[in-house]
């Protein structure tokens, strides 16, 4: 009789142990679950700022060769009226 109840004992004992290893393992992996969240928002983040990045930078190389034809044309401009200068401004002298 002693060993039924001892045995009886035990089982319980075991039984709750079980039950508090299964809280913890649930704890465990509800915070698995929020930390796998908080990467993957993480991840979405650094996406965005990597595309705005590619994205500045494909404005800024656009803006780079917009400025580079404009001084070319500038030059061309300055050249012509030189010319212009140069060859018809010595004939009125």
């Amino acid at each position: 009789m002693t060993l039924d109840l001892s045995g009886h004992m035990a089982d319980d004992e075991t039984k709750q142990l079980l039950r508090e290893l299964l809280a913890v393992q649930k704890e465990h992996l509800e915070l698995v679950r929020q930390m796998n969240e908080a990467y993957d928002k993480q991840a979405q983040s650094y996406e965005r700022s990597l595309a705005l990045y590619e994205e500045s930078i494909r404005t800024t190389t656009t803006a780079n060769k917009v400025a580079t034809v404009l001084r070319s044309i500038a030059l061309v401009a300055i050249a012509a009226v030189l010319a212009y200068l140069v060859l018809f401004g010595l004939h009125s002298h």
